[in-house]
């Protein structure tokens, strides 16, 4: 059972699939994905939260932080005994790709480029762009120049 709670990443496919649910009309009136969900919080709330999930949660902290210090952690991840240590620590495996980060964040550009608003033949207006987190610390040029503009 631990197996599956913790293969679950919540897409639900389950619930779509399954004959047991309240939409199939069967008496059982099964919610899987509210049940993992379900069993994730009270194991959390028994054992606390592993330091994989701590350290993943907040991905704009891991990019700011990889952002500031690029090339050293450029290079620290391209290390295989740094690589072994994540695998051991976190659960991240030793072959993953990881993204390499990028020397300045999309974000940082963008207020240095404009001061957050866009100059139009009408005046300044602001401008709200809603990046990812891969974007802002990894792929910058990808939202800087974006495809059909």
């Amino acid at each position: 059972m631990r197996q599956v709670v913790d293969e679950c990443f919540q897409c639900k496919l389950c619930y779509t699939q399954c004959p047991y649910t309240v939409a199939e009309g069967h008496e059982f009136a099964l919610d899987f994905p509210r049940l993992m969900l379900r069993a994730k919080a009270v194991r959390r709330r028994s054992s606390g939260i592993p330091l994989r999930d701590r350290m993943l949660a907040d991905p704009d902290r891991l990019g700011r932080i990889g952002t500031a210090t690029a090339a050293l952690a450029n290079w620290v991840n391209g290390l295989r005994l740094n690589r072994v240590a994540m695998e051991v620590v976190a659960g991240i495996h030793r072959d993953k790709r990881l993204p390499r980060f990028a020397s300045r964040s999309f974000e940082s550009w963008f207020r240095r480029q404009t001061d957050g608003a866009e100059l139009t033949a009408s005046g300044r207006h602001p401008v709200v762009l809603f990046g990812t987190c891969f974007a802002n610390y990894n792929r910058p040029e990808v939202v800087r120049r974006p495809s059909g503009c």
